[in-house]
């Protein structure tokens, strides 16, 4: 099994920590399969967020002009300054590191551009006088197809835009045609909660919170040792010349605000929505350092708290825990699970 992402889905995963996201790839994980991002989507992606970093950049330049007349300010700034690249290019390597890829190719984009003049699925005409479509879409569509036929499994496409691609019973008869011959069905979703519910059952579920609280305390500790997002918690400026640890001294789950379970092929993944707070301690020193010295400058303890949507799965080697805390992220993958915590609220 596959499952292809298309941009529509992924508009909102602007930290790759999103709920929906990190379901995604527990179930990836869990079934040993791969979550496929084609190549011209990655390209859509970066451009909107290009576009939205220079508006928002454009946006803060105005009311920093603003800002000078009203108090007769010399300058306002930001630290760091708003440079696209600075967000741009973490995206990018999470974007490679959490998903793979499939080609579009030139070939897909021709033949896309002739289903937008001709109407073919999913690509259409809206009117006899006007130009076709979603030659993109159908650029998009051949690439998947191309890669499924490439594999022994079942594939799945997430797509916001269920019309284009499907009618009553399955896909388009056009886009079935693009699968003819092949016995592995290529099925359309509109969300990622869609797809969980067609593999398997989802249920509300009540969770005690001693039941989980080792879990995902233990899970955090192990984590987010490299936790990069702390250092500028406490240091509001450049901190490059110095050394950190981090460490979870202590936590809490707070109270279980949501449970669901999706139980299927897949096995079981459990949804838990919780508000949770942890406490931090943060050691540093100056670089260059002995690796052989245990010596640290200075400690700095941080109590940060948050709602934490917390995705257990069943797998052998360990668990995912997801915490969604506005407005920065760290984000490590250790042999226990993927690990996300963005800050909240430093007390």
């Amino acid at each position: 099994m596959a499952i292809y992402l298309d941009s529509n889905v992924m508009y909102d995963w602007r930290t790759f920590a999103e709920a929906d996201r990190l379901a995604l790839s527990v179930l990836g994980r869990e079934l040993e399969q791969p979550i496929i991002v084609p190549s011209l989507v990655a390209e859509e992606l970066e451009a909107s967020l290009r576009r939205r970093l220079s508006e928002a950049s454009d946006e803060f330049d105005a009311l920093s002009d603003k800002l000078n007349k009203l108090f007769q300010l010399d300058y306002v700034l930001t630290e760091p300054s708003l440079d696209v690249s600075l967000a741009v290019e973490p995206w990018r390597a999470a974007l490679s590191e959490e998903f793979g890829s499939c080609d579009v190719t030139a070939e897909d984009t021709l033949l896309g551009l002739r289903r937008e003049i001709t109407g073919v699925p999913p690509a259409r005409r809206t009117s006899p006088s006007k130009p076709g479509i979603g030659g993109r879409d159908a650029a998009i569509w051949l690439a998947i197809v191309r890669h499924h036929l490439s594999r022994d499994d079942n594939g799945f496409f997430i797509t916001r835009d269920v019309r284009g691609f499907s009618a009553e019973g399955g896909l388009r008869e056009e886009l079935a045609a693009d699968l003819a011959g092949c016995e592995r069905p290529l099925t359309v979703f509109a969300s990622v909660e869609d797809l969980l519910t067609e593999l398997g059952e989802k249920d509300d579920v009540e969770v005690d919170v001693a039941d989980i609280e080792p879990r995902v305390l233990e899970l955090a500790r192990r984590g987010l040792i490299a936790a990069r997002s702390l250092p500028r918690a406490v240091f509001y400026k450049d901190h490059a010349g110095l050394e950190f640890q981090t460490g979870i001294e202590d936590g809490q789950v707070l109270r279980v605000i949501r449970a669901q379970r999706f139980d299927g092929q897949f096995g079981e993944i459990l949804l838990v929505d919780c508000e949770c707070r942890l406490r931090f301690r943060l050691r540093y020193r100056p670089l260059p350092s002995d690796p052989g010295d245990d010596t640290w400058f200075g400690v700095e303890d941080l109590d940060a708290k948050g709602r934490i949507q917390v995705y257990l799965g069943s797998t052998s080697d360990g668990q995912f825990i997801a915490a969604q805390l506005q407005p920065r992220q760290t984000m490590s993958l250790t042999e226990e699970g993927l690990v996300t915590w963005i800050e909240l609220d430093w007390d």
